[in-house]
């Protein structure tokens, strides 16, 4: 092979590969949306609705878009409502089953301004394939309920 040719598979190599990353930061971009979106959404329909709204966010339906799910805890770390995997924990505190480092993204949501919109990045396992993965969340704390919708980030 030719030097020329080497270079010439190279640069179509590392095309092809800065190609495919930026169809996955597009993609993370979207799903970014689609979950502020979500979350949006789903703080109007609580502001509306009070705690009612904790059974609409458990069903599967208009707060279900497929991957992207809400969910709501108490400042105590109690689970209140899920639309995904994590139904199973409704009723339950999740701060036992936290590492430090997401004990203290907790503790800083707490400390968060009411009313505005934040993000936070952490690990928990992705149900579907039973890893710890990093998720990308973004949440809202409405008086002593934070509600939330979280994605799974690509590896």
């Amino acid at each position: 092979m030719s030097m020329a040719t080497r270079v010439l598979l190279t640069l179509l190599l590392s095309l092809s590969g800065f190609n495919a990353m930026a169809q996955s930061d597009a993609a993370y971009q979207q799903e970014a949306q689609h979950a502020k979106a979500l979350l949006q959404k789903a703080v109007d329909y609580y502001e509306k609705n009070g705690d009612a709204a904790l059974a609409v966010f458990s069903r599967q339906g208009e707060f279900v878009t497929g991957q992207l799910y809400v969910y709501v805890l108490n400042t105590q770390g109690v689970m209140l409502a899920s639309g995904g995997p994590s139904v199973m924990l409704v009723g339950r505190d999740v701060t036992p089953t936290l590492d430090e480092d997401t004990k203290s993204l907790f503790a800083r949501a707490l400390k968060e301004p009411q009313g505005e919109m934040h993000e936070a990045e952490y690990r928990w396992v992705n149900r579907q394939d039973g890893k710890v993965e990093r998720k990308h969340t973004y949440y809202q704390r409405i008086n002593d309920r934070i509600l939330a919708v979280g994605y799974y980030l690509p590896r």
